[in-house]
């Protein structure tokens, strides 16, 4: 075990997300700002841009995705917005929270559809935003009682192989049919060990592992049935923080408690 130093910056220790950007470098988001590990040398260094908002450096980087251009969108904390990084060009973009633009303070889960658009939610609302990749503008999905979305407090997304879009929030799992526009809503009532999402993963044979804070349920394929992971069954503990697919036949799971 090898503890990683983020310069002098003792707030900086907490990590948020781990993303491997090449085959010599992972870009490590933590508390104070974001990190470049070399692996190489095993040193990690604050990443720096010019065009680098002012409130990046000491913030949140609370979410990490790279999309199928190779771009890095990144969320900032303390209701400083997003940037998007291409590594391509060396060009950064960000978005700070305006009424008539870009509506979240920060961004805690991110997702690409098939059609290159990228979506995004906040775990402290805002709403469910969509990134139109032939317009690049940002639209709301507005909360309708009506349609069974009735939450936009976000904590993960996840675009499954059928291109439907996954949204876990604090109140429970909705399923979005991008191509029908029409929610569905999974809740302790279908199976779920809690409503309180925490994370989202495919596994190869299409069945979304959701993590919740009383263990893991998977949803099966088919999208009714529904089993659970639970501390008694092997999980490491009762609250599970992150799931995510290492390679075809691996889940890794992160948990408290």
């Amino acid at each position: 075990v090898r503890q990683i130093r983020f310069s002098e910056k003792q707030s900086s220790s907490m990590v948020w997300n781990m993303r491997r950007i090449n085959e010599n470098e992972i870009w490590i988001g933590t508390q104070s700002g974001l990190f470049v590990y070399n692996i190489k040398d095993e040193k990690a260094v604050e990443w720096n841009h010019p065009d680098m908002p002012k409130g990046m450096r000491n913030s949140p980087i609370t979410t990490q995705f790279v999309d199928s251009k190779g771009r890095v969108w990144m969320g900032i904390g303390a209701s400083n917005g997003l940037v998007v990084y291409n590594p391509k060009t060396d060009v950064l973009d960000s978005y700070s929270f305006d009424k008539n633009k870009f509506l979240l303070r920060s961004v805690t889960g991110i997702a690409e559809d098939k059609n290159g658009n990228v979506w995004l939610g906040n775990q402290t609302g805002g709403g469910l935003i969509k990134w139109n990749r032939k317009t690049k503008t940002f639209t709301k999905l507005n909360i309708n009682t009506e349609s069974k979305f009735i939450t936009d407090f976000i904590e993960d997304l996840m675009i499954d192989a059928d291109n439907e879009l996954w949204i876990a929030t604090r109140s429970g799992l909705y399923n979005y049919s991008i191509e029908k526009n029409q929610f569905k809503r999974y809740s302790t009532k279908n199976g779920l060990l809690s409503n309180y999402i925490t994370g989202l993963c495919e596994d190869k044979n299409k069945n979304i592992w959701v993590a919740t804070t009383k263990g893991v349920n998977v949803l099966e394929n088919d999208g009714e049935r529904i089993w659970d992971y639970t501390k008694k069954k092997g999980i490491p503990g009762t609250e599970v923080v992150t799931i995510k697919r290492w390679d075809g036949n691996s889940l890794f799971i992160g948990a408290s408690k």
